[in-house]
């Protein structure tokens, strides 16, 4: 007999101010399949890395779970120069709740870590002492400047709020707007926005105004008496003036008539989404929704406006009910059944996968997120559809605005050592079976009785199935200008076996596993996965890393490396005392960096590149026809050097590579067509391995 565990119904009555947690109603049932333990292998190579920066206690807190958001990126890199002043940048800035004490109030910290590596202390963002969190963080491409938003208690109901560093008025942090309302909740009578997230964008006004997003889920039930989370928005253009006056800003506010149509219908509908806005003017809803009318139920959708939000959002939608052949013991008897014998008609979809973030690629023409698909089935005797874990894993799905199409691919694919092939590879809109993970049409193995065996996956890091609706957090980030991406979840299944009593995994009772694989090609191959853990990462000897989120652009090394940022919890006590497992007695907020191989499904020779330094000039400065710029790299340097221009918007104006052995590179004051550029400011930026310099420079008429 399969041991079957129901969630437990929990209902949001009324307005949650200690937890605000997003509630796991209307979930299916889940099963435990009683297959042996299978892992797997895989062929493909994972990715090489070494720490940059190893894990660097930030604060303490007694809040531990979710410090960065939901669905958002907490860790953002700024460009390299701040405009309009022409600052160096570079900076990283963090932004994550924390409770000092036990009995403190929960508020909105940050940290900035300077270009050269330096990490200031954390510090909270505003003065007011009451209950905040659940934070959004976006850093203007141009101005350097981050925009920080938050729920806070306010009365009876949690309000947003927004404040900015002028880091490009004063080429340094810390000089917070206090916060100023945004959303002042309760909105239409009785909703209530929070959990909210902030992207900045491009301004249809032009010159130079940006413009500022900020949106919010409903916490409030819809009609059908569960959560339904449609979206309100707002949006405001600004220049940078505008920040030096510390303006509250002029707002604009929409929501998205079919997702009210969700929440205010008889009939629940529940969307799992993120948010993400392109720097051509696309502002996109992308997720999936689980509900009891068929027409949305087990759906994958987009919401797209290109008008910089203003107007229509066309609609697009996806079946993500993938249907699988039933598998079968040795027998030819149903492997998959329910209490009467009778076999559940078998698919993959979308669980555990609340907690994602959306971005553009290819030059704002594709839009992607990652998230967990699991083994699921619906019984042919109820209308009653099941979860059966630990049949989850990891896939990358991509939205095609072009052809209008989805595509999704597994990341953490295992191949049972028993396959006929164990050297496949797991393609573009494959659903990967653990039964048959050479996907020959043969299943893998078979126990001594006859039963089918499955391969495991569990890309949550906590063990217990009830706790893996809030406990899941996909975050997927690039490099743009090369075509990289880089994937991150946490996994689980080493912990899960150890907890289940599973013999050789003793050691693993509380570790979980930071994951990480990485496409150099936009997503058309991935590369095997990385997993970093207190047993076998040295560096995180003794930790606990639970919600880790990378930085939001993988900045470039070298032709295949980068660095990636990351903080997480270093957890005292393995599970979200929040969510009622492990101790109360707190954790650690940590960063981290590492300089990241960036491979596909086959990779190069691992190889990390050294460290150099430069020191540089340009001659003459100012110029009118041509400039030199010197270098001096130390003698660890063993590749090319890259010198870019850019002109004082940010706009890359000119790319040269030069071989190690040279020192100097004229600049003839033409752009990448040959076409002499406009007198103004410009800066150099040179590149080699993994150290940046950039400096201003001046182009006479």
């Amino acid at each position: 007999m399969k041991r079957i565990i129901f969630f437990t119904l929990i209902i949001l009555f009324g307005i949650l101010f200690a937890d605000e947690i997003m509630q796991p109603v209307k979930l299916k049932k889940i099963l435990l399949h009683p297959s042996s333990t299978q892992i797997g292998t895989t062929y493909r190579d994972a990715p090489n890395y070494e720490f940059v920066t190893n894990p660097t206690n930030l604060i303490t807190t007694y809040y531990d779970y979710m410090p960065g958001s939901y669905n958002g990126i907490p860790v953002q890199v700024q460009p390299a120069v701040s405009e309009p002043n022409g600052f160096n940048a570079g900076g990283v800035y963090l932004a994550y709740h924390i409770q000092e004490t036990t009995t403190a109030n929960r508020k909105e910290y940050f940290n900035f870590i300077s270009s050269d590596g330096t990490i200031n202390p954390a510090a909270p963002i505003g003065t007011a002492n009451v209950w905040e969190g659940y934070g959004g963080l976006a850093i203007d491409p141009i101005i350097a400047d981050p925009f920080a938003v938050w729920h806070q208690q306010s009365g009876s109901f949690n309000d947003v709020v927004l404040s900015y560093d002028i880091y490009h008025m004063i080429n340094g942090s810390g000089l917070w707007k206090e916060p100023f309302l945004v959303f002042d909740n309760p909105i239409n009578t009785d909703d209530q926005f929070i959990w909210p997230y902030v992207n900045i964008g491009p301004s249809p006004l032009g010159n130079d105004y940006r413009r500022v997003y900020v949106y919010a889920n409903n916490a409030t039930n819809g009609a059908a008496e569960h959560p339904s989370e449609n979206i309100y928005f707002g949006y405001a253009d600004f220049t940078y003036g505008d920040l030096e006056a510390q303006s509250e800003l002029d707002w604009n506010y929409f929501s998205i008539p079919l997702m009210d149509e969700w929440h205010n219908s008889e009939t629940w509908t529940r969307p799992f989404d993120a948010v993400c806005v392109s720097e051509d003017g696309k502002v996109a809803i992308v997720g999936y929704t689980i509900s009891d009318d068929p027409q949305y139920n087990d759906k994958m959708f987009v919401f797209l406006n290109d008008n910089y939000g203003e107007g229509n959002f066309d609609f697009h939608q996806f079946d993500m009910h993938l249907d699988v052949p039933e598998p079968s013991n040795e027998d030819g008897s149903g492997a998959f059944v329910n209490d009467d014998g009778n076999r559940y008609d078998a698919f993959f979809s979308f669980v555990f996968s609340g907690h994602f973030n959306a971005i553009f690629t290819d030059s704002g023409t594709k839009i992607r997120i990652i998230g967990s698909l699991g083994l699921c089935g619906d019984d042919p005797d109820t209308e009653e559809s099941v979860i059966v874990t630990p049949e989850e894993y990891t896939y990358a799905i991509e939205y095609d605005i072009e052809s209008e199409e989805f595509h999704f691919q597994i990341l953490d694919a295992k191949i049972n050592a028993n396959a006929n092939n164990p050297n496949y590879h797991w393609g573009r809109d494959q659903v990967y079976l653990p039964w048959d993970t050479d996907n020959d049409g043969e299943n893998d193995e078979y126990d001594t009785d006859g039963n089918l065996l499955f391969t495991n996956g569990w890309p949550i890091y906590f063990y217990d199935d009830e706790a893996a609706f809030h406990e899941n957090n996909f975050k997927l980030v690039k490099n743009e200008e090369n075509g990289w991406l880089v994937a991150v979840w946490e996994d689980g299944l080493k912990a899960r076996y150890a907890n289940d009593g599973v013999a050789g995994f003793e050691d693993w009772a509380s570790v979980p596993e930071i994951a990480i694989c990485t496409s150099l090609d936009n997503g058309q191959s991935w590369s095997d996965v990385l997993y970093l853990n207190a047993i076998e990462t040295p560096e995180l000897t003794g930790m606990i890393p639970e919600y880790v989120y990378p930085g939001n652009k993988v900045e470039y090394i070298d032709g295949n490396h980068g660095k990636l940022h990351l903080i997480f919890l270093n957890d005292f006590s393995f599970g979200s005392f929040i969510q009622g497992f492990g101790l109360a007695n707190g954790g650690m907020m940590e960063y981290a960096s590492l300089n990241l191989q960036i491979i596909g499904a086959e990779a190069e020779p691992n190889v990390i590149p050294a460290y150099k330094t430069i020191f540089s000039k340009n001659c003459p400065n100012p110029f009118e026809s041509s400039t030199t710029i010197s270098f001096n790299l130390d003698s660890n340097n063993l590749g090319n050097t890259e010198v870019e221009i850019y002109n004082i918007k940010g706009q890359k104006v000119r790319k040269f590579t030069i071989d190690n052995s040279k020192s100097s590179v004229i600049w003839d004051c033409r752009d990448r067509a040959g076409k002499r550029v406009e007198a103004g400011i410009y800066y150099y930026k040179i590149r080699t391995g993994s150290f940046t310099e950039t400096r201003k420079m001046v182009l006479m008429k």
